[in-house]
C-alpha cells in the first residue's frame, strides 16, 4: 500500500526500519478513507515518521508518549519569517502534528496519560465553564484556555495562588498580549481574561469587579484620537495662545468673515445700533449690526474692511490691558 506514494526502495526501507514501521499501513489506510490527496497523504507520512524518530531518540516508547511530548516537539520546530506574520508562520510540520497525533492514537500509540498539574486541573474547570454557561465552541474555548494558561505561567508557579492576582499585573499582561497582535486581533485577551476573571470570580477565589482592571484596547475606530501631551506641552499651548500676534488678527478676521457669509451679519464701526462685547471701561468694539444683502454688492462688507476695523479693535482691546 505505502508504495504507491513512496516508490523508491531506499525510501520504502527507511521508513520501514523506523519506530512507525509496524504502524504504517493502518495509518496511511485511514488517510486514505479520509480521502487526502496523494501529496498530502506524502506530507503526512513524512511528518509522522519524523514525530517517531524524536521519540525514540528521547527515549520515550511510542506506546507511552503522551501530549506532553507532542508538544515538546511542535516547539522543537520554530516559525518560519514571513512579512505578513508579527510572529512568522507556522510550518507544515506544525501544522500537521495535531491531526497525525489524533489518528495515531487510533491506532494505539502516543495515547499515554498526562500527569495533570493544580493549573490543569484549573484549566480544564474554566473549559468546562465556557460550555455550561456560555455555550462556546471547542475553538473559541481553546483560544480562551490558551491565554488563560499564558496569565498563569505568568505568575510563575505550578500551583496558581490568586491571590496574588492583581490589578496591575493584569493590565500589564493584557498590554503585552495585545500588543503582539494586529490590531483586529487585540482584542482577543481581553474578552478571553475578562472571562477567566468572572469565572474566578464566581469560584470566589478573587475580589468582584476585578475585571476592571482590563485596559482598554485601542482599535481602528480609535485611530483618529489624539495621544495625550505632557504637561510640560500643554503650558506651551497655552503660552503660545496667550501671546498676540498679528498673525492671530487676521485668522479670527477670517473667522467673523465665515460667520458673515453663512448668517447674513457683519461687522461695521459707524452704522447700526451699538452692541458693545467689552464692559464700560474698555475701549468700545465695532458693532455688530443685521447684515442686508442687496443685489447691487452682493450684500456683506468686504473682508478689508472687516480686517481692518477688527485689528483697530483689537489693537485698542490689547492697549486698555486685555
Amino acid at each position: 500500500m505505502i508504495e504507491r506514494y513512496f516508490p523508491q526502495a531506499n525510501v520504502l526501507l527507511r521508513l520501514r526500519s523506523g519506530p512507525i514501521g509496524p504502524f504504517l499501513p493502518r495509518f496511511v489506510s485511514a488517510l486514505e478513507q479520509r480521502q487526502f490527496s496523494r501529496d498530502t497523504i506524502c506530507r503526512y507520512i513524512r511528518v509522522a515518521d519524523g514525530l517517531c524518530r524524536w521519540l525514540d531518540d528521547q527515549g520515550v516508547v511510542l506506546v507511552e508518549a503522551n501530549q506532553s511530548h507532542i508538544k515538546q516537539y511542535v516547539l522543537h520546530h520554530p516559525r518560519l519569517p514571513d512579512i505578513r506574520y508579527k510572529q512568522g508562520r507556522l510550518s507544515q510540520t506544525r501544522l500537521s502534528v495535531p491531526l497525525i497525533a489524533t489518528m495515531l492514537r487510533e491506532q494505539g500509540i502516543l495515547c499515554g496519560s498526562v500527569p495533570r498539574s493544580m493549573a490543569d486541573v484549573w484549566l480544564a474547570r474554566f473549559d468546562d465553564y465556557l460550555v455550561r454557561v456560555h455555550g462556546m465552541s471547542r475553538y473559541s474555548r481553546d483560544n480562551y484556555v490558551r491565554y488563560a494558561r499564558r496569565l498563569i505561567q505568568s505568575l510563575q508557579m505550578s500551583d496558581p495562588d490568586w491571590t496574588l492576582l492583581s490589578a496591575q499585573h493584569i493590565s500589564d499582561f493584557v498590554r503585552r498580549e495585545a500588543a503582539r497582535l494586529k490590531p483586529g486581533s487585540c482584542r482577543q485577551p481581553v474578552t478571553a481574561i475578562r472571562a477567566l476573571l468572572r469565572f474566578l470570580v464566581a469560584e470566589g477565589v478573587v475580589p468582584p469587579n476585578l475585571h476592571r482592571a482590563i485596559p482598554v484596547i485601542r482599535v481602528w475606530r480609535h485611530t483618529s484620537l489624539p495621544q495625550h501631551i505632557s504637561t510640560q506641552e500643554l503650558e506651551r499651548v497655552l503660552e503660545i495662545c496667550r501671546t498676540p500676534t498679528v498673525g492671530c488678527f487676521r485668522d479670527a478676521a477670517r473667522s467673523f468673515a465665515a460667520l458673515h457669509n453663512v448668517s447674513g451679519i457683519a461687522w461695521e464701526g459707524t452704522q447700526g445700533k451699538s452692541h458693545s462685547l467689552v464692559d464700560k471701561n474698555r475701549p468700545r468694539s465695532p458693532e455688530l449690526v443685521s447684515g442686508t444683502r442687496t443685489q447691487s454688492n452682493g450684500g456683506g462688507v468686504s473682508f478689508g474692511t472687516w480686517y481692518a476695523a477688527l485689528q483697530r479693535w483689537l489693537g485698542l482691546h490689547l492697549t486698555a490691558g486685555g
